[in-house]
């Protein structure tokens, strides 16, 4: 990884891009694609990773669960890949 201050949108991408995508299948990539795209970048790109904690990530989690996703159905992202998605997002 270069040597640098990330904040943790370009991070995010670095890490899909060097990371992820080379060593997994096309469609975990494609899942943790989406996760980073519509949730985490969104709501917590901006944050220098240096400056990330942990009220910060756990507001961000209350309010994914306080919008109808579970824990389970935010990581998995199953919602945003269902026809009938409750949960308004960039794909419903």
């Amino acid at each position: 990884m270069p040597e640098r201050s990330w904040k943790l949108g370009p991070y995010l991408d670095y890490w899909l891009g060097h990371v992820i995508k080379p060593t997994r299948r096309p469609a975990t990539y494609a899942l943790y694609e989406m996760i980073v795209r519509i949730h985490l970048a969104p709501a917590l790109g901006k944050y220098h990773l240096k400056r990330l904690s942990v009220p910060i990530v756990q507001a961000f989690l209350n309010g994914k669960l306080r919008a109808g996703l579970s824990v389970r159905m935010f990581t998995s992202c199953a919602r945003c890949s269902a026809p009938r998605c409750p949960v308004p997002c960039e794909r419903n």
